[in-house]
């Protein structure tokens, strides 16, 4: 395990880009090719943040059920309305109790369906409440499929560099094809891809809308030579986040939306085609276990088991000390062991059947046994449902062994030494059978057993925020504290003066016996950089240089980049080999090293000044400036203002004839218009962050912006 401290380090070096990745590197070739869709959280996605169940009356219901699996969940295949079948009911259950620990997953797929569908009103204007809440527990529950698992655990065997290139294909196609899931040791969350900057030929910067965080842009770095990922889940700000999470390829997956949208119902029709059992366990420690002929897995234990994946869905806090860990497992093996030792509520979602168990209190308990058609319990702790069809039976005896049937449920009880049989049928479709009077106690009426939700005891309910997260009030973007914030904590990352880097060159010719012409091909050479108690702190996807140190100053000469990488070159050219017939060659051989270092200097950059005119009155207005050379370069954190008042006569200093990026939103969230100058023609309008035509040069600050004078460029915000 990492210590806090050096995974910040880790942190700050990689999103600073502070000196040379370590580690072994990968065998597959990474396409490097920066690529965005176009989508922007504070636009494309929600304005509240991830939620617990508890934050809202609505449940996944029958309503859902039916629209996402038809006629077949429903009781006579009735959909208006649906009223779900036992075990669509009990699917709905493990839906609805994991949804107490927030919905990222289903924000996530709603926020990528809806930007590729156009849907209208834009993403960010929604509520959190009826319909807009329905679609996104429906999204959230698509993560339970079977074959949405298989994809997402088949993704998770792979590399770091497979993963990033098939989420720059797809980025590069202009789709967001896949959530991303990070896992750490601390829980698990989703998030959305929309971009990815290849920052350094190492290093990844992958663009996300976070739920957690509405409107703010952050990032997963993913470092490919280390194979290593960082992600900031607390941090406000994430360049400072003490508590970042890190991980390797086992710890990041992606998921296809494809595979949602085409899974197979796990309670419907031939159930044969379901190949694969899904669990959802939480309990208050990490002590259970699940056993399959190929090994035990527990999360206490850490060891891998062939033919079960499993991650924690639920987060903690920064001191790694997970409260109520929920997990989702997927198991090749139809035959499970489930020992569950402390309280604990759990589902098994096997095509065959739907199977609740619950337990309460710490004491060794004989495992539930799950074999084919027949389920095994012998603890009298042990609370077992099981619902097929729409026949279910809620157990709890010394010992009892249910047998499922295409028409029928058989439970086969054992109390003082003696079985006796309780068939549950369409006549008697729900029956609970209690032997804890020393006697068969079976009831038919009131158990519940068709509802799609379940209160969940104190001991296993989540608090409402996730790890050390601000209450989802302060995190809102109607929250107006919360959004001068962000803006308040923008970083300005180009000053009126940007690194210089000083070159240092040494070129050595060998056995050069005539004159030729060589053609010089750069090759990478990795350098060690040791950066000591660096305070240096940016905001990817920029850069900053780190002082080098080297002996060789042959020759020196100077140049402005940003960022500069240290590299060496050596070429060796040679003529055709000696010809037959007396015929004589000449071999020449040249080598050049290069040595590129990274110095301390600094050059003054021409700056010009920019200026906002404010042609409304409008408190709740926000203008985001930002400046790079490609539109997926742009960072808005760079500078901000806000309200009329506080943005009519701003000015801003930004390099001079540099591509000047603006977007400007008013009080609905929507992004008005604006001009160059109070009586240029509009160049930004709608909801588009810049237009690419009838530009040219005039979205560079400069002389031939229409409204320069006095070495200022005058941006007008109109209505």
């Amino acid at each position: 395990m990492k210590s806090r401290s050096a995974a910040v380090a880790a942190l700050v070096v990689v999103l600073g880009l502070l000196g040379a990745s370590c580690g072994g590197g990968t065998s597959v070739a990474v396409e490097k090719v920066n690529a965005d869709i176009g989508m922007v959280p504070n636009e494309n996605g929600f304005s509240f943040a991830n939620f617990g169940a508890q934050a809202t009356p609505e449940v996944f219901d029958g309503s859902d059920l039916a629209q996402m699996f038809g006629e077949q969940a429903c009781v006579d295949g009735r959909t208006d309305p649906c009223a779900p079948t036992t075990e669509a009911a009990s699917w709905a259950r493990m839906v609805n109790e994991s949804r107490a620990s927030g919905h990222c997953e289903g924000l996530a797929v709603q926020a990528s369906a809806r930007y590729a569908a156009k849907a209208d009103p834009v993403t960010v204007k929604l509520f959190n409440k009826g319909d807009v809440t329905h679609g996104i527990m429906r999204a959230f529950a698509t993560q339970f499929l079977p074959e949405v698992q298989d994809a997402t655990n088949e993704w998770a065997k792979k590399s770091l560099a497979e993963k990033v290139n098939e989420l720059a294909r797809s980025l590069k196609a202009g789709n967001a094809e896949y959530t991303l899931g990070i896992y750490s040791e601390e829980g698990g969350h989703a998030v959305l891809p929309y971009a990815i900057q290849f920052t350094e030929d190492d290093l990844a910067v992958i663009k996300v809308y976070d739920s957690n965080w509405p409107g703010a842009e952050r990032y997963v770095v993913v470092d490919l030579k280390a194979e290593k990922w960082f992600f900031s889940f607390n941090g406000q700000n994430p360049k400072t986040d003490e508590c970042a999470w890190t991980g390797g390829a086992r710890d990041l997956d992606i998921t296809p939306m494809t595979k949602r949208t085409s899974g197979t119902c796990p309670f419907c029709g031939d159930k044969s085609t379901v190949a694969k059992t899904v669990l959802l366990i939480r309990s208050v420690d990490d002590a259970w276990s699940v056993k399959t002929k190929n090994g035990t897995f527990s999360p206490s234990s850490g060891e891998e088991v062939q033919g079960i994946s499993g991650k924690a869905i639920r987060s903690a806090t920064c001191g790694k000390v997970v409260k109520i860990p929920e997990f989702v497992l997927l198991a090749d093996q139809p035959d499970l062991e489930l020992e569950l030792p402390n309280t604990t509520s759990a589902y098994v979602s096997n095509g065959t059947s739907m199977v609740e168990i619950k337990t309460k209190g710490k004491k060794p308990r004989k495992p539930v046994i799950i074999s084919g058609n027949t389920i095994t319990v012998t603890d009298p702790t042990t609370e077992l449902t099981v619902a097929n069809q729409n026949l279910a039976v809620k157990v709890v005896a010394d010992s009892s062994v249910i047998t499922l049937d295409e028409a029928k449920i058989t439970v086969d009880v054992t109390v003082g030494g003696e079985q006796q049989q309780v068939v549950v049928e369409p006549e008697k479709p729900q029956v609970a059978i209690d032997t804890t009077g020393g006697t068969v106690q079976e009831t038919t009426t009131n158990l519940g057993l068709s509802e799609v939700a379940a209160p969940l005891p104190a001991e296993l309910t989540p608090p409402e925020v996730k790890g050390d997260l601000p209450p989802v009030t302060e995190r809102d973007l109607s929250n107006t504290a919360y959004v001068a914030k962000l803006a308040a904590e923008a970083t300005d990352l180009r000053n009126s003066v940007i690194p210089t880097t000083t070159t240092t060159t040494t070129t050595t010719t060998v056995a050069a016996t005539t004159t030729a012409v060589a053609t010089t091909v750069p090759t990478k050479k990795s350098t060690t950089s040791t950066t000591t108690a660096s305070t240096v702190s940016t905001s990817a996807p920029s850069s900053a240089t780190t002082t080098i140190q080297t002996t060789q100053s042959t020759a020196v000469s100077s140049a402005t980049t940003s960022p500069t990488k240290s590299t060496t070159s050596a070429t060796t050219t040679t003529t055709d080999p000696p010809m037959t017939g007396g015929g004589q060659a000449t071999t020449t051989t040249t080598r050049a090293t290069t040595t590129t270092a990274a110095a301390t200097t600094t050059t003054t950059v021409p700056m010009a000044t920019l200026k906002i005119q404010v042609n409304i009155n409008n408190p709740s207005l926000i203008v985001d400036i930002g400046w790079a050379a490609s539109d997926w370069d742009q960072n808005w954190n760079k500078w901000s203002c806000s309200g009329s008042s506080g943005c009519d006569n701003a000015t801003k200093s930004v390099p001079l004839n540099d591509f000047i990026y603006v977007r400007i939103r008013n009080s609905a969230g929507n992004y008005i218009d604006y001009s160059p100058s109070s009586t240029g023609t509009t160049y930004i309008s709608s909801n588009d962050f810049y237009s690419t035509s009838g530009i040219g040069d005039s979205r560079r600050c400069g002389p031939n912006w229409v409204g320069w004078a006095n070495n200022t460029c005058v941006l007008s915000v109109d209505p």
